[in-house]
């Protein structure tokens, strides 16, 4: 998922500076869905052609990614639950 596609669903930047990752500065992206739900994408250094993978932030299962065109349904749907 581009960064663009990412901050229309209302994900916001968290940057790591140099100091703080001990290494090169980064950055991720984060949306947090009331207060039981956090999606989280991997490290600006880790995306290949600018392209983020969303997941659940603090999941058991660390392998459930979240496909792309799934996104933007299930910000949706978490938004609606109550």
């Amino acid at each position: 998922m581009k960064k663009d596609e990412l901050f229309r669903l209302g994900f916001k930047e968290e940057f790591v500076s140099q100091e703080e990752s001990g290494d090169a500065p980064y950055y991720y992206y984060t949306l947090e869905i009331r207060d039981y739900c956090v999606l989280i994408t991997n490290a600006s250094d880790e995306c290949l052609n600018d392209e983020y993978i969303v997941e659940f932030f603090d999941l058991l299962d660390s392998n459930l990614k979240i496909q792309d065109s799934d996104v933007p349904a299930l910000v949706g749907i978490l938004n609606r639950m109550q």
